[in-house]
């Protein structure tokens, strides 16, 4: 018996959500059924239903099973908590809410009300990469890990109209989940720096800083240091390490080819290993973070939709975001305390 294909609404038509959108319109398993913005921009699908509000689509619109909310941040909660109450599953750009408060209530909230309708969009956990290194991990290729390392630095402005929260809670949530997923392990304490070095002085979003670095200590001594940038004028650079005793793994390099992502392992001998990671060609134009994660986008929308169909629980939920959101406020306080962060202060 054939299954229909999902039933799938984007909330959000900025860049993020014009991505989700492609990669819903190429999904075998999946139907684009309505589009949801105040202003739907040119280029949205002519076939598409396009709807002012989330209250007009959910009043007067096509049936749909599952959305994508892909909004601006502080209207999160607001799209999300209605859409799972139409008993509508979700998929969740990060971060969660606007604010580390409500993270931590809407997660406890959902996990009660709503235990399986939300997935949060952190698509490292769905890149090819990076899974790899988890797997090398998990087979002891480098012995016991004590250093986790994440740099994400973008080249190019924020666009005029995006809205962010703040660099920590906009950006480094990216590497705080990736380096809880790769340690398997919550923090005991956190230090952390911001400064406004460059691109703020530039930019149309007015953000907190343009350049942050975080420390995350490990119960068993391990240590986690993240760095985030808009400065980083070269180019776009994405890279993550993993440091054991008995050698080392590192994924991505700047200036590579940009449509190949490398992952290298190396012994304390000096010998190693090397896999190259193919990635898809979007085009001119597009955002310089689909050029990396394009595939990780497409296979976190694929969960989602598996997921969706065959009623199993998402494999990135509310709590997750919570534990990155915990860190991350942590990681504020000791920015403005100029103090380390222990817990459980």
């Amino acid at each position: 018996m054939t299954t229909a294909p999902l039933s799938v609404a984007i909330v959000g038509f900025g860049r993020i959500g014009r991505v989700h959108a492609q990669h819903l319109r190429e999904h075998p398993s999946a139907r684009l059924s309505a589009v949801v913005d105040p202003q739907v921009p040119a280029g949205s699908p002519p076939e598409v239903p396009e709807f002012d509000s989330l209250e007009a689509l959910l009043s007067r619109g096509p049936s749909i099973q599952a959305a994508v909310v892909a909004s601006p941040t502080a209207l999160h909660r607001e799209h999300v908590q209605a859409l799972v109450e139409a008993n509508v599953r979700v998929m969740v750009e990060k971060p969660l809410t606007a604010n580390f408060e409500e993270d931590e209530q809407f997660a406890d909230w959902l996990q009660v009300r709503h235990p399986k309708s939300v997935m949060l969009a952190f698509q490292r956990r769905f890149d090819g990469p990076l899974l790899r290194l988890q797997s090398w991990l998990k087979e002891g290729r480098i012995g016991r890990p004590f250093k986790f390392v994440s740099i994400l630095e973008d080249s190019r402005l924020m666009p005029a109209g995006y809205e962010s929260p703040g660099l920590l809670q906009d950006m480094s949530v990216h590497n705080v989940d990736e380096l809880l997923w790769l340690a398997e392990s919550d923090p005991i304490s956190v230090r952390a720096q911001g400064h406004q070095l460059f691109s703020q002085a530039h930019s149309p979003v007015v953000e907190d800083y343009d350049d942050a670095s975080l420390e995350l200590s490990f119960e068993d001594g391990s240590i986690g240091q993240i760095f985030v940038s808009r400065n980083h004028v070269a180019g776009y650079r994405v890279e993550s390490w993993v440091y054991g005793e008995a050698g080392l793994i590192h994924v991505g390099a700047f200036r590579q080819n940009r449509h190949e992502v490398t992952l290298e392992c190396y012994g304390v001998d000096g010998e190693g290993s090397r896999e190259r990671f193919p990635t898809r060609d979007y085009g001119a134009g597009v955002p310089e973070f689909l050029e990396r994660f394009g595939e990780a986008y497409a296979g976190e929308l694929d969960h989602f939709v598996q997921a969706c169909l065959s009623g199993v629980a998402f494999r990135v939920g509310p709590q997750d975001a919570r534990r990155a959101s915990r860190v991350l406020a942590a990681a504020a306080k000791a920015v403005q305390t100029g103090e380390v962060h222990r817990w459980p202060d």
